[in-house]
């Protein structure tokens, strides 16, 4: 018989071993969960934006396909037909333009003597003697603006007054969510190549012949349009017979990426600092993919990113350059564009003149 003695059980170095292999297959269990929770993030969020790109091409191509061109002229800015598209503070682009509704070409109406002061005073246009044009039927202005990461699109019928008041959340749809930035560029009268072509190519060929980023059909407003290079002057703004509208618009976007992991400055960036320091780089691409940054406002690029910081430039894609304190979100994005063909384009007066003989 044997004794209790003759059993035999683990020796301290056997533990020692199996607690090692366990700790290494635990080790390796939690970092493959790690990592798949990680893909799967990534690919729930470049999925949503993806679906609010999906969103946003489709609400502006059905409205830029849409743009009214038929400069129907104006009486005291009663009625408006026109194409405006500048650079905001911001870098992102503002798009003012009116659009026809239904088929054919449209009308445009007068004031008659039966209409009573009520309508007068809906379309503001008190003391406007009979036979003065009324808006066009069937027309609306729409205007697309970027603010706090949403796209919002805000429309009016009848076109009347100034688009500024349009520049309003609280007047507008947000059509699409998860947008850090918008930006448009346009085929215009001179315009060859949509991107700089391989080689040397003096300066002011480049800017003749590539898109135009801003953009102002009356040729007469100037302010926030001056750059448009078909400019002629305040007496054109009056004379829709001179109006040009663009053939084609190149609409890029910036889908939010960060929302899967986020990231914050661990160190405040002062206004002139080059060195941005984040909590984490996990998750944001590399420059080759878009090599911008976005914090609060401010677009900054970077060629080198290291383990926790960037090396950036201030003050890019048309943003200003601005201190932002510790804790401020760095949020980066997923780079998409589309084109679309506009059939109002026109670059020929009514007049017979060209708008190549109106540039300066």
């Amino acid at each position: 018989m044997s004794s209790r003695n003759d059993r035999r059980g683990f020796t301290l170095v056997e533990v020692l071993v199996a607690s090692f292999i366990f700790a290494m297959l635990a080790s390796l269990a939690l970092m493959i969960i790690t990592m798949v929770t990680g893909s799967w993030e990534r690919l729930r969020s470049r999925t949503e934006a993806y679906r609010h790109l999906d969103i946003a091409c489709n609400a502006l191509v059905d409205d830029l396909r849409a743009v009214n061109g038929d400069s129907l002229g104006s009486i005291q800015d009663v009625a408006f037909t026109r194409f405006l598209a500048y650079v905001d503070s911001d870098g992102n682009h503002v798009l003012a333009f009116t659009r026809a509704f239904g088929l054919g070409r449209e009308r445009a109406n007068y004031i008659t003597a039966e209409q009573g002061e009520d309508y007068f005073d809906y379309l503001g246009i008190n003391g406007r003697p009979a036979g003065s044009l009324l808006p066009p039927d069937g027309v609306a202005e729409v205007v697309y603006f970027a603010r706090d990461g949403n796209l919002y699109r805000a429309q009016r019928a009848p076109a009347t007054g100034s688009f500024q008041d349009l520049l309003n959340p609280a007047r507008a749809q947000a059509v699409s969510a998860g947008i850090l930035r918008f930006s448009v560029r346009f085929w215009g009268p001179d315009t060859e190549w949509w991107e700089k072509p391989v080689g040397e190519v003096d300066k002011r060929t480049l800017l003749k012949k590539m898109p135009l980023v801003v953009w102002d059909s009356t040729r007469g407003i100037g302010n926030q349009f001056n750059g448009f290079p078909y400019e002629a002057g305040p007496d054109s703004a009056a004379d829709p017979g001179d109006d040009v509208f663009p053939h084609m618009a190149e609409v890029a976007l910036v889908l939010d990426g960060g929302k899967a992991r986020a990231a914050v400055l661990r160190k405040g960036l002062g206004l002139t600092d080059g060195v941005l320091y984040t909590s984490s780089t996990s998750g944001i691409p590399g420059p080759d993919v878009y090599p911008y940054l976005y914090l609060d406002g401010e677009w900054v690029k970077y060629a080198i990113k290291e383990k926790n910081s960037f090396i950036v430039e201030r003050g890019a894609l048309s943003s200003t350059a601005a201190p932002h304190p510790a804790g401020t979100r760095v949020r980066w994005g997923y780079p998409a564009a589309f084109r679309v063909y506009i059939p109002a384009g026109k670059d020929a007066y009514d007049t017979g003149e060209s708008a190549r003989g109106g540039a300066r």
